[in-house]
């Protein structure tokens, strides 16, 4: 038996080997459907397993059987879906949202902290910043963090932000989005596009444009600080909002975003100040 969210990453871990070994999926996407190699016929049978459980709580959910309440009146994603008027009668679609949700967030936090750390290790203007925000914020609250250090406390981590933002610009989580359409034909930069036609947002070539970034390559958190040089492009005009978009924007802007953003201002600072990091040989 293993928790559900270590067989959501498993699940997660083979989906993706499955598409680097699988070159015949990228010349014949249709063929993603269905089950061909022994690892596919286990991949197909380990996502039911992972959607009927999933499905299993949200019945619970609606039944009234499991809590639904955070904070107060604050409700958790599967509360909010499964009242709202798009998802309540779809399970399949509220199953999908919660399945991308933790995708979206864990991944994120995940490769931001071992990027993060990467950088951390190499860089002592990074250290010497970090800890003169964070190691007065964390003396308070180290003997029970868990109870004392409230979110409330992580509106003044302006640095530490500032850091995760720049790993995330330079180390991008993911590095192209999942595919879009567009709802009417439009045309976009001479393309003419068509609904139902698949395209791909490409986030790291967004986070290194040359035209946007001032030494596009370099590790520099003040860059997210307005009153850093490094804040406006290399002509001195502001930067294009959209040069920054590692979770996208708009109405289908990442559901992971508030729980990744929330996440890494409480992680890291603990990391930091708790443990040192070095290289192993």
């Amino acid at each position: 038996m293993v928790e559900l969210a270590d067989y959501t990453d498993e699940v997660l871990t083979a989906f993706t080997k499955r598409f680097s070994e699988n070159f015949l999926g990228f010349i014949f996407p249709v063929l993603m459907q269905y089950p061909i190699t022994a690892s596919d016929r286990r991949f197909f049978a380990n996502c039911n397993v992972l959607r009927t459980h999933i499905k299993k709580i949200i019945n619970e959910r609606k039944q009234g059987m499991t809590g639904g309440l955070a904070v107060g009146d604050q409700k958790d994603i599967i509360s909010m879906l499964v009242e709202d008027k798009t998802y309540k009668d779809n399970l399949d679609a509220i199953c999908d949202e919660v399945i991308v949700m933790f995708i979206a967030g864990t991944k994120t936090v995940q490769g931001t902290t071992t990027n993060f750390i990467g950088q951390w290790i190499n860089n002592e203007e990074l250290r010497e910043n970090f800890f003169k925000e964070v190691n007065p914020l964390i003396e308070k609250v180290k003997n029970d963090f868990v109870k004392d250090f409230t979110f409330e406390m992580t509106d003044d981590l302006e640095y530490v932000k500032c850091a995760y933002y720049e790993t995330m610009r330079l180390d991008t989580p993911f590095s192209i989005s999942s595919t879009s359409t567009v709802t009417k034909p439009c045309t976009i930069n001479k393309i003419q596009m068509e609904p139902g036609t698949a395209f791909f947002v490409n986030m790291e070539a967004m986070h290194k444009d040359p035209v946007e970034w001032q030494k596009p390559y370099e590790f520099i958190p003040e860059r997210f600080m307005p009153d850093s040089e490094y804040f406006l492009r290399p002509d001195g005009k502001k930067r294009n909002p959209l040069a920054f978009t590692p979770f996208l924007g708009g109405q289908r802007v990442c559901l992971g975003k508030t729980f990744a953003e929330i996440t890494l201002k409480f992680t890291l600072p603990m990391y930091t100040y708790f443990f040192d990091f070095e290289y192993v040989k």
